[in-house]
């Protein structure tokens, strides 16, 4: 009896704390449930934190881990690369997990790492790739994790860090 904007916003949205977020809907209301959701970036990277953790938030259930998995898990081949596609989610045989959307928008889940990535951007094609995204996760952030053990805690570096986090929020 709700729309899905409407029951994202309630099971979903506001246990992750997004507020800023556009979900179009066609004339009779209906939510384009196929994608044209506008997220800020890290409330992209909450999702894919969410689906790194197996549907958990801050300790909660949000999505049941059955779903989780089956949506990250291969159901389609694409012969190409990304390798698989499961419930909107891409999966590379790499070991990410993917969300793709328009005009360069990725959440890239890394497990091996415990990792989030996330690129807003409308990256020109590599080589006729038009995942560039892809080979730029793959490449230099997996590449550049050294250890999987968390490095000790750096206060100035965290301050520095929110700093920069803060005004990258900032339109130009």
């Amino acid at each position: 009896g709700t729309s899905a904007a409407e029951f994202a916003e309630v099971v979903l949205f506001e246990p992750l704390g997004i507020t800023d977020y556009v979900w179009p809907a066609s004339p009779d209301g209906t939510t384009l449930g196929w994608g044209e959701l506008m997220l800020q970036p890290a409330d992209m990277a909450k999702i894919g934190d969410l689906y790194l953790r197996g549907g958990t938030w801050d300790g909660d259930r949000v999505v049941s881990q059955e779903w989780t998995e089956a949506a990250t898990t291969t159901h389609i081949s694409t012969g190409g690369s990304p390798e698989g596609y499961g419930y909107q989610w891409w999966i590379d045989d790499g070991g990410c997990v993917m969300a793709i959307g328009m005009g360069g928008q990725f959440i890239t889940v890394v497990p091996d790492h415990d990792l989030v990535v996330v690129f807003t951007s409308g990256l020109a094609p590599r080589g006729g790739n038009d995942q560039q995204p892809v080979y730029l996760t793959n490449e230099y952030v997996v590449a550049a994790v050294a250890s999987d053990e968390p490095l000790p805690p750096d206060g100035d570096a965290q301050a520095r860090l929110a700093d920069a986090v803060e005004a990258a929020r900032s339109a130009p």
